[in-house]
């Protein structure tokens, strides 16, 4: 009887796999209220959430650690709660992806104030099309990639009851056209880049950013990093390691491994769900080692870890159940490394590592055409990113998303043409 009812609490926990987001939420809020700086971390809140928000704005550096994980705790719990509905509590790889860069964006750009008239924005687009919410929660996510600009508008002359009516209608109308417009531009890359909404909200800040001069809007480019609290920031990485270690070896049976295999064997081209297809088990080792083998590259650069690495962490996380995997990630990083080193810049440098981790939308373009082709697409993002910074002023938190879309549209056609289809991989 024992037994009987062990195995029915067993299936319910795995019924309910959403509630893994929940658990690592009630982690990070513990791990908050560990940091040496608790004892100030709701007056240090409220510098995160009334200061700009655009790239780069490290909240570590702008409100400290305590209050930095406290927001990345809301945005665990917010995941939660908007997904937990959707497919019967199971995850899909898409949704995974989702929480890894909602929860990545808490550390350099989004609070609960900013995300709020996005994801409004997406409710009513929902109930536009007479849908259920739930179809496009997950849309709703990646949508707050946007939310520096309700936090420009809201606070660049000073907050007022004005300004924040102006900065909320302009999040529901970022909200609203954000999920058709996605659905529509994964053609422009035929998705050879993971980032698709990355793309979609660069256009829409680049639009919206366009009308500033009518309003003297201007923003200058500032650049806040953290360098001091690398231990700190490690802890939690390896927390979180660790945490999907555990769920890993309650996960893992016989078929793990051969799983893990058709995974690495995969070209990672959108949609590559990989938790849906190959399970549970295989897909949280993926995620393992791709996360751990980027964590040991930035140590061994000795590049002391800030919000945005982690970042960039919790994102390749978050898409190695989507698309990335370590044999088609490493060829975009091997052209971002030449590309750096040919234009004699340090290596353990923001810019650099940054673009190491977020270029890995591309990976499906290593993984379909091959290692040449990914060295190079890796080589044009690290040439590109910057100049695409300036059409969206970093009002889309997805600077390197947007330009991996026009690295992949550019490589895509060129690539049929000069590849034999037999060179391929399928």
């Amino acid at each position: 009887m024992d037994k009987i009812k062990n195995q029915k609490s067993f299936l319910y926990i795995r019924r309910e796999e959403k509630q893994t987001i929940l658990a690592f939420a009630i982690l990070t809020f513990i791990f908050a209220f560990l940091m040496p700086d608790r004892a100030t971390m709701l007056s240090d809140y409220r510098k995160i959430i009334t200061s700009q928000a655009y790239l780069i704005h490290d909240f570590v550096a702008v409100g400290g650690l305590a209050a930095t994980f406290f927001n990345v705790a809301q945005h665990l719990l917010m995941a939660y709660i908007l997904l937990r509905r959707n497919n019967r509590g199971k995850f899909s790889g898409f949704e995974i992806a989702a929480t890894g860069v909602f929860t990545a964006l808490a550390f350099f750009g989004t609070n609960i104030i900013n995300v709020i008239p996005i994801i409004l924005g997406v409710y009513f687009y929902s109930l536009r099309l007479k849908k259920s919410f739930s179809l496009y929660s997950t849309l709703s996510l990646f949508s707050c990639a946007m939310a520096p600009l309700v936090s420009y508008i809201m606070f660049v002359h000073g907050f007022s009851l004005l300004a924040a009516a102006a900065a909320y209608a302009v999040g529901i109308l970022i909200g609203f056209v954000t999920v058709p417009l996605a659905e529509a531009f994964i053609r422009f890359h035929q998705g050879y880049t993971l980032f698709n909404v990355g793309f979609t909200t660069g256009l829409v800040a680049m639009l919206i950013t366009s009308f500033f001069g009518y309003f003297d809007l201007k923003i200058d480019k500032v650049m806040i990093l953290s360098k001091d609290e690398h231990y700190y920031l490690l802890a939690y990485v390896l927390l979180f390691i660790v945490f999907l270690f555990v769920l890993f070896v309650w996960q893992k049976d016989g078929k793990w491994w051969h799983e893990c295999r058709q995974i690495w064997r995969s070209n990672g081209r959108a949609p590559s769900d990989f938790y849906s297809v190959y399970g549970r088990a295989a897909t949280l080792f993926n995620i393992i080692l791709n996360v751990g083998f980027y964590l040991v590259l930035v140590l061994l650069l000795r590049f002391p870890l800030n919000g945005t690495i982690i970042g960039g962490l919790l994102t390749v996380a978050g898409f190695s159940s989507f698309g990335m995997h370590p044999f088609n990630c490493f060829k975009i990083s091997l052209g971002v490394l030449a590309a750096a080193l040919i234009a004699g810049r340090d290596l353990a440098s923001q810019q650099v590592i940054s673009t190491l981790l977020f270029a890995n939308g591309l990976a499906p373009l290593g993984g379909a055409y091959g290692c040449l082709i990914g060295i190079i697409a890796g080589f044009i993002h690290f040439n590109l990113v910057n100049v695409v910074f300036s059409l969206h002023l970093g009002m889309s938190l997805y600077n390197n998303g947007f330009t991996s879309a026009f690295v992949a549209a550019v490589i895509v056609p060129l690539a049929e043409i000069l590849l034999a289809d037999k060179w391929r991989q399928e």
